[in-house]
């Protein structure tokens, strides 16, 4: 079978164009849906999907999606103003706990802060006594320059 779709890709396309023609909701139950199948999404679905969450102020949801797929494996290379944007959102919404379990990811994959949320967030998460991983977050930083 030459020049075949995998499952994963055909899936992943149509929940773009659901995004792009404003279809969200039906967006997110095909890419649940996917999940539940073990069909891995590609990064352009995932990253776009996520992006809608917290456009919609979802950031919880958009938070406990990427750690489903963050669980699953699937993870490639999410936008990294996606972690940085849901970081802000659950710091800002007093999801802490959640907020330090995503900034434990972020330092297991190098993923920087990214401004303008830099500061926002290392402010947050400080003030509740995460004076450590504000640390360990922004040597990753210092590293990728």
């Amino acid at each position: 079978m030459e020049h075949c779709v995998s499952r994963g890709d055909c899936y992943s396309s149509l929940v773009i164009s659901l995004i792009r023609i404003k279809k969200f909701e039906e967006a997110e139950k095909l890419f649940k849906e996917m999940l539940a199948a073990e069909i891995k999404p590609d990064t352009l679905a995932s990253s776009l999907l996520l992006k809608e969450f917290c456009l919609k102020d979802r950031v919880l949801d958009g938070f406990y999606l990427l750690d489903t797929i963050e669980n699953m494996g699937f993870l490639s290379s999410i936008d990294t103003d996606i972690y940085s944007i849901l970081l802000i959102g659950l710091c800002r919404e007093n999801h802490l706990t959640e907020a330090t379990k995503l900034a434990k990811i972020m330092l297991k994959k190098s993923v920087p802060l990214r401004p303008p949320y830099k500061e926002s967030a290392i402010g947050i998460l400080r003030k509740y006594g995460e004076k450590d991983l504000v640390d360990q977050l922004a040597a990753i930083h210092k590293e990728l320059r």
